[in-house]
């Protein structure tokens, strides 16, 4: 184990009251943006140093993460007639003033693995300043990703809002049908 990492791990378990598993999280975590940073710098078997933790790198492990889940993540299906009643998410609906400014928005995939991780590099650049190995966090400006809704989602939700309405089955029906055919429009289209 990298040095810098076996120090974080030490400063978990002594300084903030966190589960083991908690922690091994956060070493997991950390690890991995390790191996970027091995590979992006070429150190090979060269220890990591606070030195090589900057805003930058910190900044392309972010684009890395993103590209990476959007890549694999699975592209949701276009909702047709045959499928009106798909099951609905807990996924956020925030409206788009609720969404922070900073927040880099991602259209497929899920983020919450995206956000772990820079949840854990963001504590990571809080001990490098704590313990004084570096002047600043190069993390602290790293913002989380926000996912937007994808059709299935805006569509259970506009259904939600038609069924609160008490309008008659088919009147959501064809209200429904009409949304499906803007939305597969406009995803065509609008950009």
């Amino acid at each position: 184990m990298q040095p810098l990492l076996t120090q974080f791990q030490t400063y978990l378990t002594g300084s903030k009251q966190l589960s083991d598993s908690s922690i091994r999280n956060y070493v997991s975590d950390i690890n991995h943006f390790f191996s970027f940073l091995t590979n992006s710098l070429n150190l090979n078997q060269k220890p990591i140093e606070s030195k090589h933790i900057t805003l930058a790198i910190c900044q392309k492990y972010q684009q890395s993460l993103q590209t990476n889940i959007s890549a694999n993540a699975p592209i949701a299906n276009a909702p047709t007639a045959a499928n009106t009643s798909a099951s609905t998410t807990n996924a956020s609906t925030a409206p788009a003033s609720a969404v922070p400014a900073n927040a880099i928005p991602v259209t497929t995939g899920t983020p919450s693995t995206i956000n772990r991780r820079l949840s854990s590099l963001r504590s990571f650049g809080n001990f490098l300043q704590a313990t004084n190995k570096l002047n600043s966090n190069p993390t602290q400006t790293i913002p989380s990703i926000i996912q937007q809704p994808n059709l299935n989602q805006i569509i259970n939700k506009y259904q939600q809002y038609l069924n609160k309405q008490k309008l008659s089955p088919i009147t959501i029906k064809n209200y429904l049908s009409d949304l499906k055919i803007y939305l597969l429009w406009a995803q065509q289209y609008v950009k």
